[in-house]
This record gives C-alpha cells, structure tokens and sequence, in this order.
C-alpha cells in the first residue's frame, strides 16, 4: 500500500510540473481598461533573433537596449476632443467603447500628422479598430480627419490560444472636399505561433502566447488637389502577450523587403523611464507677416512637457504656452527667437529658432544725432528714428576711419577726428523694400574756438616735450572742464572728465613717441593744443 501511495504522490507532482507550464489562454478581460497608462521602451535594433516559435519556448530578450519611450494612454472615446454636434458616432457604445493615443506629431513629407486616436469595440470575442482620428497640417492650413470603417479591423479574436488562426478585411474611405481624401484596405491574418515563458529588460512572464499578424493595406491617400497616390504597404507585427499585462510585454514591427520581413521598431512594455529629449519643431507660414497667427509644430521626441517662449514680450501673457502644438500672433513686424525646451522628468532640451515676421508697410528712413555742434575728435551719437523696419546700414562718410566708417547697429556712435564736411548715409530696410536718408554733418576746426577765450581763462602745458607725466594747468570760469588727448590717427588714447580749475597731472607713460593732440572742453569754449611724447 506504500509503494502505490509513493506512486501516485509522484504523479501528482509530475502532472502539477506539466501543468505549470501548459499553454495559456489569453481573454478579452485581460486587455487594458479606460483610464490606464502605458509605457513602452523603445530599443535599439540589434542581432536579435524573433523568429523562434513553437510549445514551451523561453525567449529570453532581456539584453535589449531602450533609447526611447511613448506612453499609450486608453481612454472612452467621448474623451478624446470630439463633442456629440462634432462626432455622435463616438457618443454610442455599440460603435466604440475604448480608444488608445500616444499623442505624438510626426511628419511625413510636408504633412504633419498629431493628435492621434484609434477608436476600437472590445467585447468578449473581439477587439475590432472601428475608426481613428488625427489632425492634418499642411502649410499654414490645418483639418481633422475621422476615419470610420466599413468593416473592422479585427486586432483579436478571443479566446487566444495556441494554433489559433483567423482574418479579417477592413476598409475605409475619407473624403474633406478640396483638402484631403483616403481610401484604405487592410487584410489582416493573425497566427499564434508559440507558447512560453519571455524576458524583457521589465521582467519575466511565464504564460506568454506568441502572435503573427501579417497586414497588407492599401492606400490611395490626395491632400489639397494633388491626384492620390497609391502605396502597399506589407507588415509583419511579433506580439507576446501575458494575461498579466493587458497589452503585449513586448512587440517587434517589421516591414516586408523583397521575400524578407525586416525588424525595424522593437518595443516592450516597462516602467516609467527618463530618456534624453531632443527639442524640434517647425512653423507656418514660414515667412509670416504682421499680423499672422503663426502655427508651430511639435517634432520633440522622448518628451512630456513642453515650455515655449515666442520672444515676443509686449503680447504679455500670451508670450508663452505649455501646450504641445501651439499658435501665436506676431502683432509687429521684427525677428522673434522663439525657443522651445522640451522636458523628460529631470532631462531637458533646448532650441531656438528666429522667426521673421515680415512688415506690410514701406520703410521710412530717419535718424537725429548729438551733438548738433560738432568738433573734431567729437564721437557723434546717431538715434535710429526710422519707421517699419528691421535692419539699418550706416555710412559715416569717413573713409578715413577703416572699419569704423560702416555699422549696422540700431543706435550707432562714430568719432569723427578731422573736421570737415561729412555724407552720413542710413539705409533702413524691411522684408518689402529699403529706404536710404543722406545729411550732411559739419565738423568743426578746434583751432576756431581758441579765439573765445577770454582772459580769465589761462593754459599752461608742460614740459614740451613729454615722457611719462603732462601737466595740464587751466583756469576755467565755469571751475569745470574736460581734457581728451588724440593720436594722430584720431584714436582717443586719454579722456578726463569733470576736471576741477587748477593743475591736472595726466599719465602718459602708455604712450608711445609721436604727435598729439589735446583739446580742453569748458562749456562753449574748445581749446586746442599740439603735443608731442618721447620716450
């Protein structure tokens, strides 16, 4: 009686084993619910090999490398923008009654697509994509587009089991007059393959099915008044799902080449992860004018946050946004830096981009300058005073001062050494045309003032010549005067203000052996002085 009792214990423990490892069932009631948030790793593409199929399989992926993260957020249709008066389709649960969206904005060419939404009926024999949704930009113009389907795209059919196999064809047409139209087939053959136990870089799942699904969709897609263009596109999608989890733990996209299925997105389910963002985005109209509302699109990637800053101050609290897609008015012509930093939890990118908003009126040249009476060795002050415009030129009409002579500065200054009869040329210009204003400027000798001063006022210099030191002696009605010393060149090389009546001792040793000239300013009065250093 032993032996038997031993006998059976064993088989208990053998048929236990057996059916720890049996095959696994995956229902409807294990997909993710509204309300629940996803977050799928990304990974870099590799050797792997995905093609393993079969009874009791390990697959073991837990080497993979995650370089990006979406988060997959599910959500009732009714909540993803539309109102009833938009889309009562959505409002009626026996069309849809669960929705997905990652909210990411790609590009493809010129368009932009973003705010995407995929509308599927779940029920105890399948989820079945029965519509979706996505804005369109093109250029300065943006339109919804909502797909609703003929006939389903049946995603599963439940239960799942091993050796299961089963199809379905699906279609759809949109059509927005003028703007856009799509006609699309999708023949879908979904396969399950294998059974087992898997390892992602998230964890192991011991009740794993594998499931094919071969897809073949046409499309015929026309944006604008463009003719449609037809595409085939093959796709192979390797799916692992667990009861656990209610969504794959991990799915490996491939696309067809020729006779061969090549990987080229792996991605897994996993934990909240912080990968480096990367900041991008683009905008229309791409040469705005006063008065556009500029529309900007979000390229960021591995980002969930978003602050921008469009440059442009006087628009108060409409200079910034959070959203992910924002627009913004530029009342006044200029250039704006408009910057964008997209944040990953403690990670964050950065960029910057000028905006030119375009005047749509002429410019008017203009500008004053200080001071009205000019003497030689004055620096002029000029005050751009011109009207509509975004750039200036300046001309000093002195040649002789090299690269000083030209400026493209707002509010320039010039220093003017000899006198003379000077051209100062301002050109203004905008995105439209450029405007050019000519004045004459006089610079007088300072040997002409010499004669104003009157016998209350005395110089002295000395010594003639110069090394290290000078002494200015001067005695000046006001008790107040400047000193500037010039090199031959008209250099300022020395410059004292708010000098007091009495003697000035000036340091020299900087200078080198030549010429030069001193000149006392005090009031009206401007007196002039030869002088000559050696070392």
């Amino acid at each position: 009686m032993r032996k038997h009792i031993q006998i059976l214990s064993g088989l208990t423990i053998i048929l236990s084993v057996q059916l720890s490892k049996a095959q696994s069932t995956y229902n409807s009631t294990d997909l993710s619910a509204n309300g629940d948030t996803l977050y799928l790793t990304s990974s870099q593409l590799g050797a792997q090999n995905f093609d393993t199929t079969g009874a009791n399989v390990f697959w073991d992926y837990s080497m993979l490398i995650g370089n990006g993260q979406r988060v997959l957020e599910w959500r009732a249709p009714n909540q993803t923008g539309f109102s009833f008066a938009q889309w009562p389709y959505l409002y009626n649960a026996s069309n849809v009654n669960t929705s997905s969206t990652d909210g990411r904005t790609i590009m493809i060419g010129n368009l932009q697509y973003s705010d995407p939404n995929d509308y599927y009926l779940k029920n105890s024999l399948a989820l079945e994509q029965r519509a979706s949704s996505y804005k369109i930009s093109v250029g300065s113009t943006a339109f919804n587009v909502k797909n609703v389907y003929t006939s389903a795209d049946v995603i599963y059919k439940f239960p799942l089991n091993y050796g299961n196999i089963d199809s379905s064809q699906a279609s759809f047409t949109t059509s927005i007059s003028t703007l856009y139209y799509r006609e699309s087939s999708i023949k879908r053959v979904n396969k399950i393959t294998g059974w087992g136990s898997v390892t992602t870089p998230y964890g192991s799942f011991a009740n794993v099915l594998k499931l094919e699904s071969y897809s073949t969709q046409i499309d015929s897609i026309a944006v604008d008044t463009l003719q449609p263009v037809q595409d085939t596109i093959y796709t192979r999608e390797l799916k692992w799902l667990d009861p656990s989890k209610g969504y794959p733990v991990l799915t490996v996209t491939q696309i067809k080449v020729g006779n061969n299925y090549v990987t080229n997105q792996v991605e897994y389910i996993d934990n909240k992860q912080y990968f480096q963002p990367a900041a991008l985005f683009v905008y229309y109209p791409v040469s705005p004018f006063m008065g556009d509302t500029v529309l900007f699109q979000n390229l960021s990637t591995d980002a969930t946050t978003y602050a921008w800053e469009f440059g442009d101050p006087s628009s108060g609290v409409n200079n910034t946004s959070a959203s992910n897609n924002p627009e913004h008015q530029f009342v006044n012509p200029g250039i704006y830096n408009v910057k964008l930093i997209a944040h990953n939890g403690p990670l964050s990118d950065t960029i910057v981009l000028p905006i030119n908003v375009r005047d749509t009126i002429p410019p008017t040249a203009g500008f004053t300058y200080s001071p009205v009476t000019i003497y030689e060795g004055d620096t002029v002050s000029f005050t751009n005073t011109s009207t509509h415009y975004t750039v200036s030129a300046w001309n000093f009409g002195d040649p002789g001062s090299g690269s000083s002579n030209i400026s493209s500065q707002d509010n320039p200054t010039h220093a003017y050494a000899v006198a003379g009869t000077y051209m100062v040329r301002m050109i203004a210009g905008n995105s439209i045309s450029t405007d050019t204003l000519d004045v004459t400027l006089i610079v007088n000798p300072l040997s002409v003032s010499i004669k104003t001063i009157s016998s209350e006022n005395q110089l002295e210099i000395y010594p003639v010549p110069a090394t290290d030191e000078l002494t200015v002696y001067y005695q000046s009605k006001n008790n107040e005067f400047s000193v500037t010393i010039f090199n031959a060149l008209g250099k300022k090389v020395i410059r004292e203000n708010n000098c007091v009546n009495g003697k000035l001792r000036l340091d020299t040793s900087a200078l080198s052996s030549g010429v030069y000239y001193l000149y006392i300013r005090d009031d009206s009065v401007v007196v002039s002085k030869k002088i000559i250093i050696t070392k």
